[in-house]
């Protein structure tokens, strides 16, 4: 089955507000792995799209603070790449 790139957009949210809500450092790092796979799908259908390009960014920064055990901060990436992926949702309207 095929999906198109609206669908991981999207994948790559509900992961990404997964990861905002969760508590600890370690299941945030899983759902930003898993927003990751969707985000870089998408982003490999649509390279020109600089905010997906820039969520992935704020990912890799949430990812890195997961591993050092820093929720907050990785907290705090993450509700910046949420916020770069809702920016693309809404410019590919």
């Amino acid at each position: 089955m095929h999906t198109d790139n609206s669908s991981h957009l999207k994948e790559a949210i509900r992961h990404t507000e997964e990861a905002v809500r969760a508590i600890d450092a370690k299941t945030i790092a899983q759902h930003v792995e898993e927003a990751k796979k969707h985000a870089t799908a998408a982003q490999s259908e649509k390279p020109d799209d600089d905010y997906i390009q820039e969520g992935l960014e704020c990912l890799d920064d949430a990812l890195q603070e997961s591993q050092d055990d820093e929720a907050d901060s990785a907290r705090k990436a993450v509700d910046e790449a949420l916020d770069k992926f809702y920016q693309a949702e809404q410019a590919a309207r």
